[in-house]
């Protein structure tokens, strides 16, 4: 037998002991995706962060650890395997985004290949994401750019002003932009804060193009072993990023630099989507239908009912002008329902009551920081409603807690929702 039959045989095994592992949880999978289904839109769980070894060039991720414990990067955990990894850990959608800077134009395109053939051969069961992460740390942190066709290699580390302004008009395709991490950088330089003469021109060249930020941010290939909860909850950037006037959803992004792809920790990204496709997973995100959550079991339901109807978070609502300017004019209610599902790892799923806190921005950009405007407890799985008076400029969004928590020792898991913004 020569080499490459030798090779066409083995892949073909492997493949087929890929598909036989995977076989129970794809049947639980469709089941599960039926069951969690809200109006018109389903709850997906993943996450848009990780890593792999695709590229010779330098410590960009796919590690694995020998018998005595020792962390070596492994040329065997590719994008294929990284894909069918964070499916067989339960995730509906997973993004490979390996470093601009230590990849090659070949390299990315093979990524790009593997998430088409995973797409194509797991059709409406996974959607296999890739994007690239972009910049460093001395010089504005990193964001992930999700969907590119090539890379931005062109583009100097910490020049964001030429993203912002050149490099994304130029690729209509990528999808959107987040900010990863914004615990770990410098912050008079993150993101493009030196590259522009405001913060508001920042906002206004940004804005269309950032669409999330990791709240919930992943440990890497820390030596902290297999921890299934992250502790660092960056929640202050987010209310930060929000108060400066972005319209930005929270993520719980692992970052993972290791071979257990969807199984590191926890936590999650939800979006709320029609189907499950790269494509739809996309639009939801640009329309913030999108919450992260530490717990891959809690399904967070957050609307607001008024005048203009029901609307989902994430929603940018316009007011009716009634003449009025007081803070009675815009009646409405906003929505509440936490349940959980049985997830792949067979968590207990009893872990109410609730804490909910309905955080609102009530003098709206650039003042005071959202801070809690209500708080109350609710049973798993039943509808509250909050009534409130909203004014253009405001927006809401929800914290919501855990008070039995059964995962990991009894941690009380935390979620945070996309806001809705009301405007004129």
């Amino acid at each position: 037998m020569n080499i490459n039959l030798k090779t066409r045989v083995r892949r073909l095994f492997e493949r087929i002991l890929q598909l036989v592992s995977l076989l129970s949880l794809v049947f639980f999978h469709i089941g599960y995706i039926q069951a969690e289904e809200e109006g018109n839109y389903k709850f997906y769980f993943g996450s848009f962060h990780a890593h792999h070894y695709g590229s010779k060039k330098g410590d960009d991720g796919g590690y694995s650890r020998d018998q005595n414990g020792k962390k070596y990067r492994n040329k065997e955990n590719g994008a294929e395997k990284a894909f069918l990894t964070a499916m067989n850990n339960g995730c509906d959608f997973y993004a490979v985004t390996p470093h601009t800077h230590r990849m090659k134009p070949a390299e990315y395109q093979e990524l790009k290949d593997t998430a088409g053939e995973i797409n194509r051969e797991y059709a409406g069961k996974f959607a296999a994401l890739y994007g690239q992460e972009w910049g460093k740390y001395q010089t504005g942190n990193h964001i992930n750019i999700m969907n590119g066709d090539s890379l931005c290699s062109e583009i100097p580390s910490g020049r964001f002003d030429i993203l912002y302004n050149e490099w994304l008009p130029a690729h209509p395709e990528a999808a959107f932009v987040q900010f990863n991490h914004p615990n770990l950088g410098w912050a008079e330089l993150d993101y493009g804060f030196d590259d522009y003469g405001s913060v508001n021109e920042l906002v206004s060249k940004s804005d269309p193009w950032v669409q999330s930020v990791a709240v919930i941010p992943g440990i890497r290939q820390s030596s902290r072993g297999y921890k299934k909860h992250s502790d660092a909850i960056t929640f202050y950037y987010y209310t930060d990023f929000l108060n400066d006037g972005w319209h930005i959803s929270p993520t719980a992004d692992e970052d993972n630099h290791r071979d257990d792809w969807g199984g590191m920790v926890a936590s999650k990204t939800v979006v709320l989507a029609r189907e499950l496709t790269p494509d739809a997973i996309y639009s939801a995100v640009r329309e913030h239908r999108v919450y992260c959550t530490e717990d891959d079991e809690m399904l967070v339901t957050f609307k607001v009912a008024g005048d203009f109807g029901e609307k989902w978070m994430g929603e940018r609502i316009s007011l009716k002008d009634n003449g009025n300017s007081g803070a009675s004019s815009n009646p409405v209610k906003f929505i509440v329902v936490v349940d959980q599902k049985e997830g792949v790892d067979k968590d207990p799923v009893d872990e109410g009551d609730y804490e909910i806190e309905l955080y609102g921005d009530l003098d709206g950009k650039g003042g005071k920081r959202a801070d809690v405007v209500y708080k109350t407890k609710i049973r798993r799985g039943e509808t509250t409603e909050i009534p409130w008076n909203v004014e253009p400029g405001q927006y809401f969004f929800l914290h919501v807690k855990e008070t039995a928590g059964r995962d990991n020792g009894g941690h009380n898991d935390d979620a945070y929702t996309s806001p809705v913004w009301f405007e004129r």
